[in-house]
């Protein structure tokens, strides 16, 4: 856990909006940490933000 109680998780679900870099771009400047947790694709029928929970 962060240093203030608090962690960011992002679930990559392969998306290519450049989330992930973005991500760690932000972490990197303000010296926090940030969990990556590599995922996959949304099946059909699911949305990005649904099936990142559901993994």
């Amino acid at each position: 856990m962060g240093k203030n109680g608090s962690e960011v998780i992002l679930i990559d679900d392969e998306s290519i909006d450049g989330t992930e870099e973005c991500a760690k771009s932000i972490a990197s400047r303000s010296n926090r940490t940030i969990r990556i947790i590599k995922g996959t694709r949304p099946p059909p029928g699911w949305t990005g933000k649904l099936w990142a929970l559901q993994q």
